[in-house]
């Protein structure tokens, strides 16, 4: 197409070029790797023929994801190069859909995870991997029944008095049954994909290998800690039994959100490592706006209360739910039966507990002084908050000698915003709602990704581990919301409440670095167990709270304002704004 789409598309194929080429080198790497690990280890062990199998698959879906691309645009330039990219695109999207279904497990975990990178990634990609949230293969029935047996000790007959043997939801990890007990509750029963533990201990060896090997051919490729991430958390995850102990966590920290959230009700009795059996809760996915609508419930109503859901975990409770991809959250009518009606309330259903990570309180302040001064545009703050943390970009620093602009990258990197509508462009509240249409939006978002890559590689790899699993949480509650229609009132300001709030009750105070500059050691030793924020004198400290508490009126009172701009007075007043839990600010 002429005009500005076309130019869009060149845009983004000039944008990702640099990736295919990495591709490239790799996928020949890769598949070599592959063919090798799997004709060596066939007779030494199944498991580890098949973990070579699932590698050599992995290449050949490279080489051909390569060749695909290099055969669609070959002799073609301009326009007619950026539509065969396009379909391309999609082609190669699904090929590696394909892939991540026929190896399981952990690779559709990864398909999950790119699922939420919008802007990141060209949008062809987005949108298919979106199928990994509700669309990955389920185990055959036989296997899942031997589980039952094996983890709760007898037939299923004679636990239950009905099982639906076709699964209602399968996922990366687990599949979901709905069943009936014998006294006649109606439960979900999720159930563990059978080998998964025994496959997931090679996998990380799989991916530590492929990462090592593709750095070798990309010495900047900097996604490493990727393997450290994997052997912490996958272990949590396949043991239902911490899960269980999240949800019940959870729930106890959201009760003051009434009816508004629901965390289902574990049955420990018929719970194991691999079996987890839990009231059954009905809705449709967050990101359904056709199915929220249908219940009458306004989309911009849910994504406000998800903020609030996410900011009261994050940054005043500090117990991170690391993986709130939409197939993990449920909207429904705040009638809780899902039946259409007269603009009701939302309530959420939040699902899957295996992965939580516990904020140390230090830490958690410190990323509620980082986003409080994001959203209130003090370029100050955010440099001392980065450096606290330990973020470092040496890219940026070789880039631009002389000046220390590393806070810029993770200040863009939380709001998904440029550092000029950050701080350059004022600190007018409204700054952040968005400009122009969504695939404006993606398209310069995605440039500026593409230009600052590997400046966004070193703040990964310097950046705390606790901090890395809340930018994954953040990209997928901003693509959610995205999809909602909600605004800045709805995210940004919502999200610094809460921030400011839990500063507020920490009574935290102000403290510099130390003049001097910390070497790499004690950098490592700010990001994991940061100095606390004491102030001098009883004055400074009563200063510091008067502060806060302007800062938190000054928010408060524009989301006040923006709703009585938008529902006009008498609404806003009625729906209960600082009454009522059903839209979560109460609890801010």
């Amino acid at each position: 197409p002429r005009g500005p789409q076309g130019e869009r598309m060149r845009m983004r194929m000039r944008m990702h070029r640099p990736l295919l080429r990495a591709a490239r080198r790799a996928a020949i790497a890769t598949t070599a790797t592959g063919a090798a690990a799997a004709g060596g280890l066939y007779a030494y062990d199944d498991e580890v023929f098949d973990a070579g199998v699932r590698v050599l698959r992995c290449g050949l879906t490279a080489a051909a994801i390569t060749a695909s691309y290099s055969w669609a645009r070959r002799g073609l330039e301009g326009e007619a190069r950026a539509e065969a990219t396009k379909a391309a695109h999609w082609r190669n999207a699904g090929r590696l859909k394909r892939m991540l279904f026929a190896n399981k497990g952990v690779y559709i975990k990864a398909g999950q995870y790119l699922g939420t990178l919008d802007y990141l990634i060209p949008t062809e990609y987005v949108e298919t991997m979106r199928g990994c949230f509700d669309e990955a293969p389920a185990s055959d029935w036989p296997e899942v029944e031997g589980v039952l047996r094996e983890e709760l000790g007898g037939p299923v007959s004679e636990l239950f008095r009905e099982f639906d043997t076709v699964p209602i939801a399968s996922a990366s990890l687990a599949q979901v049954h709905r069943a009936v007990l014998r006294d006649g509750t109606e439960v979900a029963v999720k159930v563990q994909h059978d080998h998964l533990k025994q496959m997931a201990r090679t996998e990380v060896l799989i991916v530590d290998s492929l990462l090592k090997l593709v750095r070798a051919f990309q010495p900047e490729f900097g996604f490493q800690w990727l393997v450290e991430e994997m052997k912490a958390n996958i272990p949590k995850e396949l043991d239902f039994r911490a899960e269980a102990e999240n949800a019940e966590r959870c729930r106890a920290i959201l009760e003051g959100f009434g009816g508004s959230v629901v965390v289902p009700e574990i049955r420990r009795e018929l719970s194991t490592p691999r079996v987890l059996t839990m009231s059954f809760e009905r809705g449709c996915n967050i990101d359904d706006v056709e199915g929220i609508e249908r219940q009458g419930v306004a989309p911009r109503d849910v994504a406000r209360l998800l903020s609030c859901v996410f900011a009261q975990l994050i940054f005043k409770s500090g117990f991170v739910h690391c993986d709130p991809h939409p197939g993990n959250i449920l909207v429904r009518a705040g009638g809780g039966d899902g039946r259409p009606g007269p603009g009701p309330p939302p309530q959420l259903v939040l699902l899957d507990h295996g992965l939580y990570r516990e904020l140390e309180k230090p830490l958690r302040l410190e990323l509620c002084e980082l986003w409080k001064g994001i959203v209130l545009a003090d370029a100050e703050a955010i440099k001392i908050s980065s450096k606290r943390l330990g973020i470092r970009s040496k890219w940026m620093e070789k880039r631009f000698p002389g000046k220390d602009l590393s806070h810029t990258l993770i200040a863009a990197m939380l709001s998904a915003r440029e550092w000029e509508t950050i701080v350059l462009k004022g600190n007018a509240l409204d700054r952040f709602d968005p400009q122009g249409t969504r695939e404006e939006q993606r398209t310069q978002l995605s440039s500026n990704v593409s230009a600052y890559l590997h400046g966004i590689v070193d703040v990964l790899e310097t950046s705390p581990r606790d901090l890395l699993l809340i930018l994954k949480a953040n990209d997928a509650l901003r693509s959610a919301t995205a999809r909602l229609g909600g605004l800045s009132t709805d995210t940004f300001l919502i999200t610094a409440l809460g921030c400011i709030r839990a500063l507020l009750s920490a009574n935290a105070s102000r403290a510099e670095l130390p003049g001097r500059e910390a070497d790499e050691e004690e950098v490592s030793a700010l990001r994991f167990r940061l100095p606390p924020r004491e102030g001098k004198s009883w004055l400074e400290r009563l200063c510091r709270t008067w502060g806060l508490f302007s800062d938190y009126v000054r928010v408060r009172a524009f989301i006040w304002l923006n709703d009585v701009s938008t529902n006009g007075l008498w609404p806003t007043l009625k729906s209960g704004l600082f009454a009522s839990s059903s839209n979560g600010l109460v609890m801010l």
